[in-house]
């Protein structure tokens, strides 16, 4: 068996209940590649509810819908994207953002880049928002550390909740033990320069 079927059919799911998503919720899974996350998310909060899946790559976002096709899933809406930085949603209109393995030196090498899209993420969060964070390639010698990524997140009004260690994990095609570290939603907003939508 592969490591993605063990994660589609016995990991996770688990582990993203246990990181606290559920039944009911409007999820943005920011960055969210060919769907190993809003794919079991999309199954945890039922055909009534939304899994809006935000991706740069035109490939990667058909070969998510494919596997959703596949699995049966009709709750997934895929978002593509030229600017990183922007968001097509509505103020307040999720409940829950997945952004797992997107802040590194790969996608985010500033501090600046990082502050635009932490702003942004704030803004489509509910009051009662959770911002979910899987904080791979962090600490390595090209990128920041984690230490400062969650004083950049502290910094755009997000408070530290919960943090989940040793979960079973998918990353770079491969299964391994991770952590997710769970923010919520404070006020007042950010300062912002955007237009409402």
């Amino acid at each position: 068996m592969s490591n993605s079927d063990k994660w589609f059919n016995y990991y996770g799911e688990s582990a993203l209940r246990r990181v606290g998503f559920k039944e009911g919720q409007t999820v943005l899974d920011f960055g969210c590649g060919s769907g190993y996350y809003a794919l079991p998310v999309a199954k945890i909060i039922g055909e009534q509810c939304r899994v809006y899946a935000l991706e740069k790559d035109r490939m990667e976002l058909e070969r998510l819908i494919g596997r959703a096709k596949s699995m049966g899933l009709k709750n997934i809406v895929s978002l593509d994207t030229k600017d990183k930085s922007i968001i097509p949603l509505d103020d307040e209109s999720v409940d829950a953002v997945l952004l797992y393995d997107v802040l590194h030196h790969y996608f985010y090498p500033r501090k600046d880049e990082r502050r635009k899209l932490l702003t942004e993420l704030w803004r489509v969060l509910k009051p009662t928002g959770m911002l979910s964070l899987f904080p791979t390639h962090l600490d390595s010698y090209m990128d920041p550390k984690l230490a400062d990524i969650e004083k950049e997140i502290a910094d755009t009004n997000f408070h530290r909740e919960e943090e989940f260690r040793d979960l079973q994990m998918m990353h770079d095609g491969g299964l391994q033990k991770g952590r997710v570290i769970n923010f919520s939603k404070q006020q007042p907003s950010p300062v912002t320069n955007h237009q409402p939508r």
